[in-house]
């Protein structure tokens, strides 16, 4: 037979940082300049948290469980902290793609209904890469994706799923092999741009097409602020 008792749910504001009420594990903190050590603001979308694996790479993404493509409603405004609630238990990552910074990721395991409160993600000055596509006869490949990868057996076995993928034969609602949020693609001319990579870390940086091949090369680690020129990857003839 159904009780009859009422069900009491305390709720508390979003904002709020006591560990009040009925709530899912919680994650509240703010972003700083590595530099000066002041608040970073934020805006719309430059701020997210996703699951990740237990496995690692040296590049705290390669961990992180490729997203479905969907639509987001875009909501205008700064934000000087952030506040993500509704979390099960589990192995997350906060990413911060901040414009003019690094690309920044820190890794968190939360118990059942945790609140975690206090974090502080330091963003670095980001390092650039510029250089051209060209395919095997050296002639500029207009179109080709570039996307960095750490270095493990996490990344190894990302680069072996992406080496047989083929964009134009995927499903649009598939997920990618792996996620990469430090990505580019080639102009009409084949040069490419990849801004916001995070210094000191040793990453693969790779070109890929559907029709001319697929290439893997090591990325030395970089300083903050450096913009390194004249980075050119030949895709290899089939």
């Amino acid at each position: 037979m159904p009780s009859t008792q009422p069900i009491r749910i305390v709720l508390k504001d979003l904002e709020d940082l006591r560990d009040l009420g009925d709530h899912m594990a919680e994650l509240h903190g703010e972003l700083i300049d590595a530099a000066t050590g002041k608040t970073v603001d934020y805006g719309c979308f430059m701020v997210s948290v996703q699951p990740a694996f237990a496995a690692r790479s040296t590049l705290v993404f390669d961990a992180i469980e490729p997203p479905a493509p969907a639509q987001q409603m875009e909501q205008s405004g700064t934000w000087s902290a952030f506040h993500e609630d509704g979390l099960s238990a589990g192995c997350y990552v906060v990413i911060a793609a901040v414009p003019g910074y690094a690309l920044a990721g820190e890794r968190i395991e939360l118990r059942e209904g945790e609140l975690r409160s206090g974090l502080r993600i330091a963003l670095h000055k980001q390092a650039v890469v510029r250089g051209k596509v060209l395919d095997a006869t050296g002639q500029p490949v207009v179109g080709a994706s570039l996307f960095a990868v750490g270095i493990g057996e996490l990344a190894d076995a990302h680069l072996a799923a992406w080496s047989t993928f083929k964009a134009s034969e995927q499903d649009p609602s598939a997920r990618d092999p792996s996620f990469t949020p430090i990505a580019g693609y080639t102009a009409s001319d084949g040069s490419f741009v990849i801004d916001q990579i995070p210094p000191g870390l040793p990453l693969r940086l790779v070109a890929r097409h559907d029709r001319k091949g697929f290439v893997v090369a090591p990325l030395a680690a970089l300083r903050a602020g450096e913009e390194l020129a004249d980075f050119d990857l030949r895709l290899p003839s089939h």
